[in-house]
């Protein structure tokens, strides 16, 4: 292969391992799985509904992810007489594969060539020493070409792997196993009609040996989180689909500051806490960083604001002492202070400012109190100012439980929008109400369209809708944004949401009946951003706060974790996942596979789990001695198979609630451990503490354990 303009650089790499499966999400919408090709290599007959050429002897075998074909490394392949990418300006290319450790150097394993040219777009790899391999991808539209390789970004054979090609139109970039590792500037032009072939190069020489399970071909880039599968409102198609922001993202605070949007969201036992979020259009959403670092005790309902240039987040903290907090910061993106006892009860502050400028809290049952003018103390008593608004006796609710304040002024009144009803218990019980009031301090008229929103039936998508907050969008329009529990999937958490409303002609609101389970119209007006991040982690960038937190973690537990030499190195503490303030971040899917590398030193015992709280988990886990099974927050001490020593490879697959685990000598060889679980249990109705089920990552005993290569995919 001619090739010109090699790029060698050392980049962070984004793939995941991908996989495809057969039961189908919630909702797929047709207009995107209809731009998608998705091709399951499984068959020597039809691929993707394209006959198939074979040459040499390829083989169907059963692999512990699904049916595969196997090349042999000198005379198998596969051609098919279509081109996906024919006259695509944008594409990314994903590629699951396992490469055997034994191949030739040089291995062409997805090639797609335009009929009667040369241009072309190649997925190779070069074999290394000690069974490693390294990317390799190459876009040709003569003259323009360029190569993408780093022979120092090393990966391991006989493993299953995920490598994609993007292209933005300017920009081609590769991936491998969620991590982004090679980008470079190259004029190709779009592909015309031709052909793939799959396991060779179409000249029929440097010919792939492993196992291909799947390819697809998405019509534009995908970003980082989708690469791994990950979910996002953002369709493509100028149309949402709820949530837009997957996972336990719970009482979400929204702040428009000029044409950017920034939310927050109770973080509970998560430390660092109170992730700050930035978006441009409402929809797409990315973390910026932490705002919390002291514990305070669980940190419920917050309310980020801005007054007079300075931000501020207004939460309870909840443990043996409860009280409200404030922080504050003259940049969004910090430094934040520390945390600053307001010495007040009740919970879920919402921030106002009166006519004369003088600034308020208004707290849960209908309290309200005066703030002095830097925000930082209150002044004088809590003050009840509102009684509610009273629903139907025969509704079925947790309980009263006014909550949530968030205060508007808009016009000549003064807006507040609240929950009732109880965050929790039964569907139909959490509910969206709305008062106004042209004094801030009351009497407080109830909307004639409460409750604004509700959960009528349990056989909705979306339970327990609540706690919402109103946003003006880019171009004048408004929107609440809220959260819900989803249908069948209670241990994900209250995740976020958004829906239009209107204001009538008498100054109330309403929503558009748009709905929370349907398509909606992306807001006008706004600029396109990225949309969350990899959850996929080789431990070479500091992504504490951002992904990982500490469960209850303290002051202490900050000194507990370092990066050294392409490893999470995280010092011992307690006995059991339920004492040793694991460490673990939110997903928002609803069937995943994470795996992850553990090296231990002698007196520690780690692992791998699925962790709810201290009395609810489930996973595996491994000392000098033993294997520990976890399981609902208990454990069960088994013997150590001989051939495990201090390193360790775990792989747990959550499908559906359906928990699967996998465990490995050397990440190569893999047994299935013998108990399976069940997880739908494992949330906030069973256990309290208002978390989800979310993977995670313990270090107990003394001494330190080494994490690496953590690896993270959505199940399709």
């Amino acid at each position: 292969m001619n090739k010109s303009g090699t790029v060698h650089k050392m980049f962070r790499i984004l793939f995941v391992p991908f996989a495809f499966c057969s039961v189908p999400l919630v909702y797929f919408p047709p207009n995107a799985a209809a731009q998608t090709v998705e091709w399951r290599v499984d068959s020597l007959v039809n691929i993707g509904g394209n006959a198939v050429t074979v040459v040499g002897t390829p083989r169907v075998v059963d692999t512990d992810r699904g049916k595969a074909i196997e090349f042999n490394g000198t005379t198998d392949g596969l051609f098919l007489d279509v081109n996906p990418l024919a006259g695509l300006q944008q594409f990314s290319v994903e590629v699951e594969f396992e490469p055997a450790s034994n191949g030739p150097e040089e291995q062409r394993f997805v090639h797609f060539e335009e009929a009667k040219t040369e241009n072309r777009a190649v997925i190779e790899l070069r074999t290394l020493q000690a069974e490693s391999w390294c990317l390799d991808t190459y876009l040709r539209h003569a003259p323009a070409a360029l190569t993408l390789i780093d022979r120092t970004a090393v990966h391991a054979t006989a493993r299953w792997h995920t490598a994609a090609l993007t292209f933005d139109g300017k920009t081609m970039a590769h991936y491998v196993d969620g991590l982004r590792e090679q980008s470079g500037d190259v004029a190709f032009k779009p592909l015309g009609p031709g052909r793939t072939s799959i396991g060779v190069r179409q000249n029929r020489v440097s010919w792939f040996k492993g196992r291909i399970r799947s390819i697809r071909i998405t019509p534009r880039v995908l970003s980082p989180s989708e690469l791994e599968g990950q979910r996002k409102a953002d369709m493509g198609t100028g149309h949402y689909l709820n949530p837009i922001v997957a996972g336990d993202h719970p009482d979400p605070s929204i702040l428009k500051d000029g044409d950017d949007y920034y939310m927050t969201f109770s973080s509970f036992d998560a430390y660092p806490g109170l992730v700050i979020w930035h978006s441009r259009d409402l929809v797409n959403w990315e973390p910026l960083g932490p705002s919390l670092f002291t514990n305070v005790g669980s940190v419920w309902a917050p309310d980020l604001v801005k007054h007079r240039g300075r931000y501020y987040i207004y939460f309870p903290g909840i443990g043996p002492y409860r009280s409200n907090y404030v922080i504050w910061a003259d940049n969004i993106r910090g430094p934040w202070s520390d945390p600053i006892d307001l010495k007040i009860t009740r919970i879920d502050p919402g921030h106002a400012v009166g006519p004369d400028g003088k600034r308020y809290l208004f707290l849960s049952a209908g309290f309200m109190v005066s703030l002095a003018d830097d925000g930082l103390s209150t002044l004088g008593e809590l003050k009840k100012v509102y009684d509610g608004w009273q629903y139907p006796k025969e509704w079925i609710v947790e309980g009263f439980n006014q909550e949530g304040p968030k205060i508007l002024k808009r016009g000549d009144y003064y807006y507040m929008v609240l929950a009732e009803g109880g965050t929790a218990g039964p569907p139909t019980g959490h509910m969206i109400v709305a008062a106004r009031s042209k004094s801030i301090e009351g009497p407080w008229e109830n909307s004639p369209h409460n409750p604004i929103l509700r959960t009528q039936s349990a056989e909705e998508r979306w339970w327990s809708k609540g706690h919402g907050t109103l946003v003006e969008g880019p171009a004048g329009d408004w929107f609440v944004v809220y959260h819900a529990y989803e249908n069948g999937f209670y241990n994900l958490g209250r995740q976020t949401l958004l829906e239009p409303i209107e204001w009538t002609n008498d100054g109330w609101f309403r929503t558009t009946g748009a709905g929370a389970d349907r398509l909606i119209p992306v807001p006008r007006g706004g600029a396109g951003s990225p949309h969350g991040f990899a959850f996929s982690d080789d431990f070479s960038k500091n992504k504490m706060g951002v992904q990982w937190s500490f469960y209850k973690g303290t002051d202490s537990d900050r000194a507990r974790h370092r990066y050294e030499d392409g490893a999470l190195v995280l010092k011992a503490k307690g006995q059991t996942p339920g004492d040793s303030s694991p460490l673990w971040f939110v997903t928002g899917d609803h069937a995943y596979e994470i795996e992850v590398e553990i090296d231990t030193d002698p007196t520690a015992t780690a692992g791998l789990l699925l962790f709810y709280s201290s009395r609810l988990y489930a996973g595996l886990g491994f000392s000098a001695t033993n294997l520990i099974m976890h399981r609902y927050g208990t454990e069960r001490v088994l013997a150590k198979p001989a051939a495990i020593g201090r390193s360790f490879h775990i792989r747990i697959r959550n499908d559906r609630h359906i928990v699967t685990i996998h465990y490995s000598a050397d990440g190569k060889n893999w047994l299935r451990f013998d108990t399976a679980m069940e997880v739908s249990g494992y949330h906030h109705n069973v256990a309290y503490d208002f978390l989800s089920l979310r993977p995670a990552l313990y270090a107990a005993g003394s001494g330190e354990v080494r994490f690496r290569n953590f690896k993270y995919h959505a199940l399709r």
